[in-house]
Formats: C-alpha cells, structure tokens, sequence
C-alpha cells in the first residue's frame, strides 16, 4: 500500500476513513449547514462573501456553532464555550471581514 487514507461509506452525514496506519477518522459533512447550493445572504445577514468561497461574521458565527456541536456529540467531556463568548473576542472586526 501506498499510505494513502482508504475512504469507507457514508453515514450519518459522515464519512469514515481508515488510513493504512489503523487509525480511523470521521470527515463531518457541512452540507446541512451550507446547502446545496451558494447563499450570499442568509436570513438577511451577509453569511458567505462575493467571491463564493469565504464566509462573513456571520457564516463563521454558524459554522463555529455547527462545528462545536459536532465535536461534543463525538468526545465526552468536551464543552464548547458560549456563543456570545466566543463572539466577542475581537475576531469579528478584523479587517478580513472588510467585505462582509
């Protein structure tokens, strides 16, 4: 074998990949939160920028909360911190958002 990661079946909105070394990891599929399809705006808030590939404050703000939930269902002990916490740290004016 090559060392190349062996992809396994879909479920659950996951996929399960087993590497030649005998460790397994889960690929989460963000679809459910993204859709099917590019949405510049969402709820009426800029949530992905113009150019269809970065997200805005928002779309970071769901992802983030997307993400952390993901994570605690899969590892016990694992307590993300509140949202509003999270939100108000400074990183939502950084200039990268400036086209947001």
């Amino acid at each position: 074998m090559d060392g190349s990661p062996t992809w396994g079946s879909e479920f659950g909105g996951m996929t399960r990949v087993q590497p030649t070394k005998g460790v397994a990891a889960e690929v989460l599929d963000a679809s459910e939160l993204w859709g099917s399809a590019y949405q510049e705006v969402r709820d009426g808030r800029a949530d992905r920028s113009a150019d269809g590939v970065h997200t805005c404050r928002q779309g970071v703000a769901r992802f983030t909360s997307w993400l952390l939930t993901q994570l605690a269902e899969r590892y016990p002990g694992f307590t993300p911190a509140d949202a509003r916490v999270r939100a108000n740290t400074g990183w939502a004016a950084d200039h990268h958002f400036a086209g947001c």
